[in-house]
C-alpha cells in the first residue's frame, strides 16, 4: 500500500483528499476491502471513501493495482495542534494483508457561549445599583481571547462591566470558562414603571461578529414617600392661623405631594 499523502493538516470541518493504490505482490486476482482504525476509535470517522472501499485487486503479473480515494473532514474533537494518526487498513476477508499510517494535524475552531446568572435584574432602588454575574464559556477546540461588549443603556442608566477581555482555555480541558461581574445603576428620578433592556454579547477579542448575545432585563424598585404643605399662607412666625365665629367650622387645607 501506498498513500498520495503520509500527512495533512486540516482545520475541524476543512476537507482533505487523497488517495490510496494497493500493488498485487500475490500470484492471482483477489478481492480486497478497505478499512480504517484509530485510537480513539473516534478518529476513524474522520476518513471516509469517495466511492467504493472493495473491489478486484488484479494479478497483472504482480504488478496489478487498484486505487481508493479518501475523504477527510476531522472536527473538533480533540485539541487544535494536535497530531492525529489513522491507520489504512487492506484486508483480504478478515485478514489485514498491508497498512498504512494516515497523520491528521488538527488546527483550531472558534466559538463561545454567553450565560447571566439571572435574566432579570431588579428591582434596584432609583439612585442605587445592583451587581451580577455572567459567565463566558469557549466552545473551540484551543486557547483563545474573548471580548465582552453590553449595549448602551439609557441616559442617567448605568452599566459597568468588571473586565471586557477575557482569555480561556480549550474546550476539552479546565479554565474554558470565565466568570465576569457586571453592575448597573439606576437613575435617581426612575419611575416604578420604567424598565430597560441591556444586550450583553461575547466576541473574537481581534474582532468579528458575536458568537451569542443574551438579553438582560432591569426594572426599577417603587419606593413611597410625600411631601406636605400649606395652602394657606404661613406667618412671620411660620403659624397658619384662621379666625371664626362661635360654631363656625374652620378649615386648614394642605397640600400633598407624591
Amino acid at each position: 500500500m501506498s498513500l498520495s499523502k503520509s500527512s495533512l493538516s486540516l482545520n475541524p470541518d476543512q476537507e482533505g483528499t487523497l488517495s490510496v493504490t494497493l500493488t498485487n505482490d500475490g500470484n492471482s486476482d483477489w478481492s480486497v476491502s478497505m478499512a480504517k482504525t484509530s485510537s480513539p476509535s473516534s478518529l476513524a470517522s474522520w476518513v471516509t471513501f469517495d466511492g467504493p472501499s472493495s473491489g478486484v485487486l488484479p494479478y497483472g503479473d504482480g504488478s496489478g493495482t487498484k486505487t481508493f480515494d479518501l475523504i477527510v473532514v476531522p472536527d473538533d474533537s480533540e485539541n487544535a495542534g494536535s497530531s492525529n494518526t489513522i491507520t489504512i487498513q487492506a484486508k483480504d476477508g478478515n485478514t489485514m494483508k498491508c497498512s498504512q499510517e494516515l497523520t491528521i494535524i488538527l488546527g483550531q475552531s472558534f466559538g463561545a457561549q454567553l450565560s447571566l446568572a439571572t435574566s432579570s435584574l431588579g428591582p434596584i432602588e432609583p439612585g442605587e445599583n445592583k451587581t451580577s454575574s455572567l459567565t463566558v464559556t469557549n466552545t473551540g477546540n484551543g486557547p483563545d481571547n474573548l471580548r465582552i461588549t453590553v449595549s448602551t443603556p439609557p441616559s442617567g442608566w448605568g452599566v459597568q462591566l468588571e473586565q471586557t477581555t477575557v482569555s480561556v482555555n480549550s474546550k476539552h480541558g479546565s479554565g474554558k470558562s470565565v466568570n465576569v461581574q457586571y453592575s448597573v445603576s439606576v437613575p435617581v428620578d426612575a419611575l416604578a414603571t420604567e424598565s430597560i433592556e441591556l444586550t450583553f454579547s461575547v466576541l473574537p477579542a481581534g474582532g468579528g461578529a458575536a458568537y451569542q448575545s443574551k438579553i438582560l432585563t432591569v426594572t426599577v424598585s417603587e419606593t413611597h414617600g410625600m411631601t406636605t404643605s400649606s395652602i394657606i399662607p404661613v406667618d412671620d412666625q411660620g403659624f397658619i392661623s384662621q379666625t371664626g365665629d362661635y360654631n363656625d367650622i374652620l378649615v386648614f387645607p394642605i397640600r400633598v405631594e407624591n
